[in-house]
């Protein structure tokens, strides 16, 4: 039996969209400093290198924050999106800033990273459903809701509000989740039955 408390599930569910909101910016803002600081030594050129590792690196850190206060968590949980999302996202800058054209049937810059990034973030689903233990019949909505947040996130024009469209995404398979690991939550305590 699962005991939710309207209030503290309303709570969690808040965290967990604000941690998600505030950690995109974040990203953003650490690879201003990490591009000025590091890359562009070696790296000459004005250039998004590594704004997907940050971002994706701070989004993982913000969803972990919230996840420990329920259950144990591996710290892989923010460093598999660093290197699922983010080193793809980096392959693609650095073939756009060579001028290199895109497979003729993804042709255009959009499609390609929306099945880019579903791809990879189901990945990274598909990875953190097995951190968080999840019955491997019902992960695939952990999988598919993983894989279309980052595809929406990452295809946006305005990076601003892509934080907010993971947390609200992924906040269904994570209410999901909670019920189908017993996690009572009851001022963001573990209780199992």
């Amino acid at each position: 039996m699962i005991a939710f408390q309207t209030n503290s599930v309303v709570k969690l569910m808040i965290r967990w969209i604000v941690a998600n909101t505030i950690a995109w910016p974040l990203g953003l803002f650490l690879a201003i400093i990490l591009s000025h600081l590091v890359v562009n030594i070696f790296h000459p050129e004005k250039t998004n290198l590594i704004v997907g590792q940050c971002v994706a690196f701070s989004i993982g850190f913000a969803q972990w924050q919230v996840l420990k206060t329920l259950m144990k968590i591996s710290i892989l949980w923010f460093i598999v999106p660093a290197i699922g999302i983010g080193l793809p996202y980096g392959w693609f800058i650095m073939q756009v800033e060579a001028g290199n054209d895109l497979p003729f049937l993804l042709n255009t810059e959009g499609v390609f990273l929306a099945m880019l990034f579903f791809i990879c973030g189901a990945i990274v689903g598909l990875i953190h459903s097995q951190l968080i233990s999840i019955n491997r019949s019902k992960s695939y909505l952990w999988i598919l809701l993983s894989g279309i947040a980052w595809s929406i996130s990452i295809t946006l024009t305005n990076f601003l509000f892509s934080g907010l469209i993971i947390g609200l995404v992924t906040l269904a398979a994570f209410i999901l989740t909670l019920k189908e690991l017993n996690i009572k939550i009851i001022d963001h305590e573990r209780k199992l039955d």
